[in-house]
Parts: C-alpha cells; sequence; structure tokens
C-alpha cells in the first residue's frame, strides 16, 4: 500500500474511478423527453429550432445554456412556450393545446 501510494497509482485509480462513476450516475448535459399534446400533431421547437412534431422523442442540450425555450406550435391554435432548466425537464409531457 505504501509503494502505491509513493508512486501515484493509488490516486490515479482514484481519479478514474470517481470520473467512471460520474458518467455512470448521468452528469450529462443532455435531457430526452416525450412530447405529446392533445390534440396532436403540433410542432416542438427548442430555443426556435424545430425538433419535432408531438408524439415524438425529442433530445434537449444544456452544455452551453441554462435554461432552453421549449415552443409548441400548431395552426389554429394558441402557441404554448415554457422556459426549463436541465432540473425541470420531465421524462413526459403533454401540453393542452387551446383553440386561439
Amino acid at each position: 500500500m505504501t509503494e502505491l501510494l509513493q508512486s501515484g497509482r493509488l490516486g490515479r485509480a482514484c481519479l478514474i474511478c470517481c470520473l467512471l462513476l460520474g458518467l455512470a450516475s448521468g452528469c450529462s448535459s443532455r435531457r430526452t423527453v416525450d412530447v405529446d399534446s392533445k390534440p396532436p400533431g403540433a410542432t416542438i421547437y427548442v430555443d426556435g429550432e424545430k425538433k419535432g412534431v408531438t408524439r415524438d422523442q425529442i433530445s434537449v442540450d444544456f452544455s452551453k445554456v441554462d435554461r432552453v425555450l421549449i415552443q409548441i406550435v400548431k395552426h389554429r391554435y394558441k402557441p404554448i412556450l415554457q422556459y426549463w432548466t436541465i432540473d425541470e425537464v420531465p421524462s413526459k409531457r403533454v401540453f393542452d393545446l387551446e383553440v386561439d
């Protein structure tokens, strides 16, 4: 044990273990969410970029921002706008659209 401490191998081994545990625990800056709407077929935008249509699974990237703007848009319905932080992203979200 003393030889490991003196050589620095134990410290490197601990560092590698900590890094691997951090990766395995999901400390990613990307979240995935199933997005649906009532009625279905609304367009999903994340920070102004089209990501799909409701009933799709989308990926939200937080690597460069603290929050994102989610927009749900369907012709003849009021658009829905929400800001999400990384901790607020649900695994599934259903948006109830109102007729405009």
